[in-house]
């Protein structure tokens, strides 16, 4: 985490704001704005416990004084400002003539001043820095106006064309503008409008409910971690397409993604850096995707060969910086020098030595079966047999095509594997069962603690750590640092 930037959440004291701010403090600092301060001093709390930093800025976003007054703030930490989340904002329904002026301008005061007020604040900073991201929290509302909304789209409109225009403006500046389009999300804002069907449409909670799910993308009400990810994502992308582009949510509502990001971040915590081998293959493009989701600031994918020859380059490089490797030099050699096997040694060997002369771990999608250390790479849990999300390898494909891994990456793979890999009959092996089997293999735990485990399963697992075993002995220097 980087203490000294930081990041400015309003409306941060609940719901979505809140959700914000304490996934934002794994990368930086926070500031959080809001109206109650109670709100906001239990976020700070939240996010202290977590070990990170964290400020409060008690105020109306719609008053100037309360943008000037968090950058005031900030100063007063020696933080720097890095990024903006334009997240406050309120909302009233109803057919057009039942609106007084006052209210009118009410939701234009928060929702499309207030983001100029923090803006036109923040600005300065980034621009002297040539680094920022501004987040502003539209909706699908913002995208398609519905019936008895027109206030509240007109709102989310504006703030739509205001990251348009200023996307455009300050991409000179290396600053990012990203507006974020959710549906329904599960907020006190969702839950009044739930409250306000059951009232005036004489539904059910659970028929309301269904309503709102409909009209979202995913036929489901979204969590706020789910924006929240997508804010991280926005803060930390090298994809100069995501700027100006509105984000409407679709690909960071599948649970089993944001699960699997939150299951590296949980398991990589401790790593300095983290190395990913890339080959321009499925597996290894998830588990790139994934680790770089997860700690944006500490993945490096390792490619041997000339740029030109990784598959789908552009894709790799816009998610995290690639470093290529010399390949070996070709000189005369025996048969079995010049067999796979060899070259997938003398690659492994490379990829080990770099990552313990580096102190990085290295995540490689073939490393579950490193006997050596009794542990599995985080790239084959997410490719082979995570049981948290049930992950194999039709998920892995599955997965690779919402996340966006470019089709050229996927239709290798189903070509060199058309039946997606692994036995049905072993889709459910407990993490518990395989950990166990490695222990036993490696002399932690007597031969007995074996017996809980299915025969199908043991052998699936012997076979698949043989095919693997030249690893116990390459090559490499220093302490092995695999996870």
């Amino acid at each position: 985490m980087q203490k000294n930037l930081v990041t400015i959440v309003t409306g941060g004291g609940r719901g979505i704001g809140r959700a914000i701010a304490l996934r934002m403090s794994a990368l930086t600092s926070v500031i959080v704005v809001g109206r109650t301060e109670a709100d906001l001093l239990a976020v700070c709390a939240e996010i202290q416990a977590l070990g990170g930093q964290a400020a409060h800025c008690v105020g109306d976003v719609a008053d100037p004084g309360t943008a000037q007054a968090t950058i005031d703030l900030a100063a007063s930490h020696g933080w720097t400002i890095r990024n903006l989340v334009c997240n406050a904002g309120i909302g009233k329904g109803g057919p057009l003539h039942t609106f007084s002026p006052e209210m009118w301008q009410k939701m234009f005061h928060v929702n499309v001043h207030g983001t100029f007020h923090f803006i036109r604040a923040c600005l300065p900073a980034m621009i002297e820095q040539k680094n920022g991201s501004i987040s502003i929290i539209s909706s699908t509302a913002g995208l398609k106006g519905h019936k008895n909304d027109a206030a509240y789209s007109a709102t989310k409109f504006a703030l739509v064309g205001l990251a348009q225009s200023l996307a455009d403006e300050v991409k000179k500046h290396n600053i990012t503008v990203v507006p974020l389009c959710p549906g329904f999300v599960e907020t006190d804002m969702t839950r009044r409008t739930v409250a306000g069907l059951v009232t005036h449409r004489k539904m059910t909670e659970a028929e309301a409910e269904a309503l709102l799910a409909s009209v979202n993308p995913q036929g489901r009400i979204l969590q706020p971690e789910e924006i929240a990810e997508a804010v991280a994502y926005c803060a930390t992308t090298r994809d100069p397409k995501v700027s100006g582009t509105p984000m409407e949510l679709t690909t960071w509502s599948e649970p089993r993604v944001l699960q699997l990001v939150n299951w590296v971040r949980e398991h990589a915590a401790p790593a300095k850096k983290l190395f990913i081998p890339i080959s321009g293959g499925s597996d290894s493009a998830l588990a790139f995707y994934l680790c770089a989701r997860a700690y944006p600031e500490k993945v490096t994918g390792i490619f041997v060969g000339s740029p030109s020859k990784l598959r789908a380059r552009a894709w790799f490089e816009s998610i995290a910086p690639v470093l290529y490797l010399k390949a070996p030099r070709k000189s005369k050699k025996t048969e079995a020098e010049h067999s796979a096997a060899h070259a997938e040694i003398a690659r492994w060997a490379t990829f080990l030595e770099l990552s313990n002369a580096s102190g990085a771990w290295l995540v490689g999608s073939r490393n579950h079966t490193e006997e050596y250390t009794g542990l599995y790479s985080l790239a084959s849990r997410v490719a082979t047999f995570l049981p948290l999300a049930n992950v194999w390898k039709s998920d892995v494909m599955t997965l690779c095509d919402i996340v966006g891994v470019p089709p050229e990456v996927t239709a290798s793979s189903r070509r060199a594997d058309p039946d997606c890999g692994r036995p049905q009959t072993l889709a459910e092996i407990p993490l518990e069962a395989i950990d166990t089997y490695l222990k036993v293999r490696t002399g932690e735990l007597p031969d007995a603690a074996i017996e809980a485990i299915g025969a199908g399963q043991i052998e699936y697992l012997r076979r698949t750590i043989d095919q693997n075993q030249f690893k116990r002995s390459l090559p490499t220097k220093g302490p092995r640092l695999l996870v």
